[in-house]
């Protein structure tokens, strides 16, 4: 069996500023949290948050983006530390 490193504190923050109603990135930028991709994508591989694309409307222009939206899920509600 394949050893799992622990989550880095990066890791373990980005997962707590989801947990504390952050959808996106930019949420967590706006609070104050300089967050790597790299740190969502292992709460996404290891199943403590689930992903799913969502568009932003620009109110100035109406320009479109697509964004990734994260949701906490029941492991990472239950998570306590490694």
């Amino acid at each position: 069996m394949a050893k799992v490193n622990k989550l880095s504190v990066g890791a373990i923050k980005a997962l707590e500023m989801v947990k504390g109603g952050c959808k996106t990135a930019q949420d967590m930028k706006v609070k104050g949290f300089d967050v790597n991709s790299a740190h969502l994508t292992v709460l996404v591989n290891r199943e403590y948050c689930t992903s799913k694309d969502v568009f932003l409307v620009c109110g100035c222009c109406g320009h479109k983006r697509k964004v990734k939206a994260y949701e906490i899920t029941q492991k990472g509600q239950d998570f306590k530390g490694e």
